[in-house]
């Protein structure tokens, strides 16, 4: 499988979740929690992949 946000933004640094601890969020030091993962043979119909950051 493959990530689509990453297939479309391989560059991107990106998280959907930050600690609260050590002001994590501002320092933009996160995790990425969520995956839309697609077969690799749907990849070339994936439109578009965001992460709402708020």
């Amino acid at each position: 499988f493959v990530d689509s946000f990453r297939a479309l933004h391989p560059d991107e640094v990106a998280y959907s979740w930050w600690t609260y601890r050590s002001n994590a969020r501002a320092r933009n030091v996160g995790w990425r929690l969520d995956y839309f993962l697609v077969d690799e043979a749907l990849v070339p119909f994936v439109r578009d992949a965001s992460i709402l950051g708020e």
